[in-house]
């Protein structure tokens, strides 16, 4: 039975993270887990010798079959290091990734590093699920960190061998017009920021041009001269006492 402490440091990456059907809580069973004198060269005798708990959890499959020749859900069948996994996901979960390779026309994890432990394997599985999902779900408004973050996770779960070029590709697609949105809408703020500066700024002029025109009238109606004002006033100033 497979422990957590045999579980190295980037299978954490995966294993952290919130899934609807949790690898934690599940009895993982593990071929490699079982020792050299108590393994069998088939599924039934594994099963005879283990009982019912193999039965109802992780074992051996009993055959290996190309996606090809998967016409239904019912064949469909998650085999990793000649060990199938379908009883660590919940009936939704395995409905939603039967979907999601019928789409790819392939098991995603089909070109998985060798040697992954099965609560890995689960938990890189689920991940791809939830990622997928949440692309789906995305708006144009979701925030570029969040982005990121997924992106970083397909990039993890693609070191791995998962099968998720097509999600990268969705998701840089979506990134990239997310991106030109945000761009688009902080311009529009500026712009319609400076075009309110600008009608405060035409309202000022408007007010400083009716202070032009009233004053304007004022020295019309004085009908005054400064230049015969001043001849006036030296006049004035000189006239002897």
């Amino acid at each position: 039975m497979m422990r957590d402490a045999d579980v190295s440091p980037s299978d954490q990456i995966f294993l952290d993270l919130p899934q609807e059907n949790d690898p934690s809580n599940s009895r993982m069973l593990c071929y490699a887990d079982i020792p050299p004198s108590d393994q069998h060269e088939n599924a039934s005798d594994l099963d005879e010798h283990l009982g019912s708990e193999v039965l109802n959890g992780i074992r051996l499959s009993e055959s290996l079959i190309t996606f090809k020749e998967v016409t239904s859900i019912e064949k469909f069948s998650i085999v990793v290091n000649g060990l199938a996994l379908d009883s660590e996901l919940s009936k939704h979960l395995m409905a939603k990734y039967y979907e999601i390779c019928c789409s790819q026309g392939m098991f995603l994890h089909e070109h998985l590093l060798e040697g992954q432990n099965c609560k890995l394997v689960v938990g890189m599985i689920c991940e791809t699920i939830n990622i997928a999902d949440a692309i789906r779900a995305s708006k144009i408004t979701t925030s570029s960190d969040t982005f990121a973050v997924w992106y970083k996770s397909l990039k993890g779960l693609e070191i791995f061998g998962m099968n998720v070029s097509f999600l990268l590709s969705r998701l840089e697609q979506l990134m990239s017009l997310a991106s030109k949105s945000k761009r688009y809408t902080e311009t529009r703020i500026k712009r319609d920021k400076a075009k309110e500066e600008k009608e405060v700024l035409e309202l000022k002029l408007e007010e400083v041009k009716e202070t032009i025109s009233r004053l304007d009238v004022v020295l019309d109606t004085q009908n005054l001269n400064p230049e015969r004002l001043e001849a006036e006033f030296e006049d004035l100033a000189n006239i002897p006492w």
